[in-house]
């Protein structure tokens, strides 16, 4: 009978902080400029560009690439960490999709090999 207690108290001392465990809240969602922070002239100097705003629009353009510049605008939204931005012309599809940092104003992505890390303008100062 002892053991089956001690086994119970050990038990018990390993699962009740699984439950006291609570994920990190993700941030809420800044509107305005996201741009690479350092780049003189604010967001207009900035070769990537994203616009957040707040009737749930976006733009995004880069220039980092003068063949293959990119410059497109759509709808987006945020579930937990991660918003989604389709483009107008194809809603349907996942343009991008951009990770909120957890203590910044910034947001990241990933395609491939290629990693890209934007800050809120206003944040940069």
């Amino acid at each position: 009978m002892k053991t089956a207690n001690t086994r119970l108290c050990a038990a018990l001392a390993v699962v009740l902080p699984l439950f006291a465990f609570t994920p990190p809240e993700a941030g809420s969602l800044r509107t305005g400029n996201y741009g690479v922070c350092g780049c003189d002239g604010g967001p207009q100097g900035s070769s990537v560009v994203l616009t957040i705003d707040p009737d749930g629009t976006f733009r995004y353009v880069n220039t980092t690439d003068p063949t293959e510049q990119v410059d497109v605008s759509g709808r987006w939204t945020v579930d937990g960490n991660k918003v989604t931005l389709r483009t107008s012309a194809a809603p349907q599809a996942v343009f991008a999709q951009w990770t909120m940092d957890k203590d910044d104003a910034c947001v990241r992505s990933r395609q491939g090999l290629l990693f890209t890390r934007l800050c809120h303008m206003e944040a940069c100062e």
